[in-house]
């Protein structure tokens, strides 16, 4: 019974628990638990002291008080209250007793239970509406096959996503697992790697399916970002952004430096599980970055950060399984990717040099990105090839909030809105409510890349995304994305294509 009620005791506080006596902290005593003990231990009915009436009290006391000890009413209050607790006392034993079989039957299905290892469960879940208020027919054609046939309108379940992450003694190896479930026909593995730390010369080491690390919108978590979905120029070099490999991660002592660098085959293998094949296509990258302006009071945030990536990557030479191809959609959801190099055949090596900058004062922030790609082919397929495009963005948090930083790993952090949406809570002493309206941000991206090269048509591509966020709290947020954009000299079907359209998108977002 002592470990149902540790377990009760650890129960965090009920807010505003109107009439309830509650101790320093805020917690509501409960008057069976004995407080005397390191450990609380419930009293049976039995064990409970008989209520004990002082002659003093006053004649306005409540009913309860004023009842005789040795009256008939006091005795039938009494049993009522006998026969209650012993319900409850049974209820907790038939728990306990249940917990116990839990534990039986997990030593049936475990080798041997770990009862210290460190466990926690993430997911998100990001719902998307998307509208394509203008096309023409070098979009349609792109998307559908056919200048009449315009985009779709589309309600999408864009992540689905349930993790665990944690560590086991003695806790320098770390580990997560995320899958992802909005897949239509499968369950997909996104991250899924073991961590080592306190290696020397390397820190901290993990191996197994991570982000690659480059671009820094995309090592940006999904649940953090400032527009709906990633820039052309970044999707395109990093679709999709997960590799299996061996990557190190480190950080200087007072975090104005970081860097993550490592080696990767460049199949993906989160759809499968599996990489069948002879063919090695290694990739080796890295990230150097720094903040060499940082203060924080905690709500106020101002940065600066400074950050380059490159990579060195060997496909294979044939146009069936090389990974020598960049390719992304147009900034929103959609069928086909509008920006697509194909396999580029011949294509024997190529290389990703990365820069990034962003800058926060206060509520205020500017950001950008520049891309540049060389890729290396046989002489029978033609000259080596160049691609290029980046893009730009501020934001400004209209109710006075700022984006944090997380400077051991370089990337954006959690929003805390200064006053929540529909917040009920407050100071436990007088339960006042907060109602606030959340935190509201608009932002603005101009993004631009191009993909055509020699006898390379993957098109050039130009949008400019207009975007507003509303953040109800910590972890939910809604957003709207308004794009305008024009794709130019993209071959599909044997011919070159262009056109322009507008793009609107909303998502509403939890994760935990």
């Amino acid at each position: 019974m002592a470990v149902v009620a540790q377990a009760l005791w650890s129960l965090p506080a009920l807010p505003c628990a109107v009439g309830q006596p509650t101790d320093d902290t805020g917690r509501v005593t409960i008057p069976l638990l004995n407080e005397q003990e390191d450990l609380p231990i419930l009293q049976s009915p039995d064990e409970r002291p008989e209520p004990s009436l002082s002659p003093e009290q006053p004649a306005d006391a409540p009913v309860a008080d004023r009842v005789p000890a040795d009256s008939p009413t006091a005795s039938a209050q009494d049993s009522a209250v006998r026969v209650q607790l012993e319900s409850v006392f049974d209820r907790l034993a038939a728990l306990e007793a249940s917990s116990e079989v839990l534990s039986t039957l997990e030593t049936q299905f475990l080798e041997t239970p770990s009862s210290d290892a460190q466990r926690s469960t993430t997911g998100r879940l990001h719902l998307d509406y998307w509208a394509f208020p203008r096309d023409s027919a070098g979009i349609n054609t792109i998307e559908g096959g056919m200048p009449s046939r315009t985009p779709q309108d589309r309600f999408e379940l864009r992540r689905i996503r349930i993790g665990i992450r944690g560590a086991v003694p003695p806790e320098n190896v770390t580990y997560q697992l995320d899958l992802e479930f909005s897949g239509v026909d499968q369950v997909q593995v996104r991250d899924a790697w073991i961590g080592l730390g306190g290696v020397p010369l390397f820190d901290t080491i993990r191996i197994g399916n991570q982000k690659r690390p480059y671009g820094l919108d995309q090592l940006n978590s999904s649940n953090f970002t400032v527009f709906i979905e990633r820039p052309l120029a970044i999707e395109a070099v990093n679709d999709p952004n997960r590799r299996l490999g061996v990557q190190a991660f480190g950080a200087t002592d007072d975090s104005r430096w970081n860097w993550r660098y490592g080696v990767f085959h460049q199949q993906t293998i989160e759809d499968t599980g599996l990489i069948s094949n002879d063919k090695y296509q290694p990739e080796i990258a890295g990230r150097l970055a720094t903040t060499p302006w940082f203060e924080s009071d905690g709500a106020r945030h101002n940065y600066l950060h400074l950050g380059v990536a490159n990579s060195f990557a060997f496909p294979a030479r044939d146009a069936v399984g090389s990974t020598a191809r960049f390719r992304a959609r147009p900034e929103a959801r959609t069928v086909e990717r509008w920006l697509d190099t194909g396999n580029i055949t011949g294509a024997d090596s190529y290389q990703l040099l990365i820069a990034e900058s962003v800058l926060n004062v206060g509520p205020v922030q500017f950001g950008g990105e520049y891309v540049a790609s060389w890729v290396q082919r046989e002489t029978a397929f033609g000259p080596s090839l160049f691609f290029q495009g980046g893009y730009v963005y501020a934001s400004y948090f209209l109710t006075g909030e700022s984006l944090p930083w997380n400077r051991t790993l370089g990337i954006l952090g959690r929003v805390e809105p200064a006053r929540p949406f529909i917040h009920a809570g407050g100071s436990r002493a007088d339960c006042v409510n907060e109602t606030g309206w959340g935190a509201w941000q608009v932002a603005g991206r101009l993004s631009a890349t191009d993909f055509n090269d020699d006898n390379i048509s993957g098109g050039r591509g130009r949008s400019a995304t207009l975007a507003l966020n509303w953040y109800w709290n910590s972890h939910t947020r809604l957003q709207f994305n308004y794009i305008f954009g024009q794709i130019e000299d993209r071959e599909t079907g044997g011919s070159l294509v262009s056109g322009d359209y507008q793009i609107a998108g909303t998502r509403l977002m939890i994760d935990y």
